[in-house]
């Protein structure tokens, strides 16, 4: 049975038009910060900023194995260790060349040399 005052075009309208508009508002903001908060952030900045620091960290691993000395390592304690080591490695490698194509005393002479440069490597 009809409310008195009632029209059929109120009684069609859901509870939705009863409610201020004010309070739907702010129910529909809530709803929508409620949604942002659970869907996931666009991960393409991180996934750069990640691609940059493994690209570095590439970098300072090729030139820790080369050993070099140049690169991100120039100037560097770790670069000029490399570079020292490089040196005495190379020394090493001719002393050992040239002892198999020499004398006994200079194959003597050159062993001693070639350790000496092991010692500082």
């Amino acid at each position: 049975m009809p409310s008195p005052g009632s029209t059929p075009e109120r009684d069609a309208r859901g509870p939705e038009d009863t409610i201020p508009a004010r309070l739907r508002h702010a129910r529909l903001v809530a709803e929508r910060e409620a949604l942002a908060a659970v869907i996931p952030r666009d991960p393409t900045f991180a996934y750069q900023q990640a691609k940059a620091r493994v690209r570095d960290l590439e970098s300072r691993l090729n030139a820790l194995v080369h050993g070099d000395g140049w690169g991100v390592l120039r100037g560097t304690p770790v670069g000029q260790a490399a570079v020292a080591w490089r040196q005495a490695a190379d020394e090493w490698g001719r002393c050992l060349h040239d002892a198999e194509h020499a004398g006994l005393r200079e194959r003597h002479q050159l062993h001693r040399l070639a350790a000496k440069a092991a010692k500082l490597s």
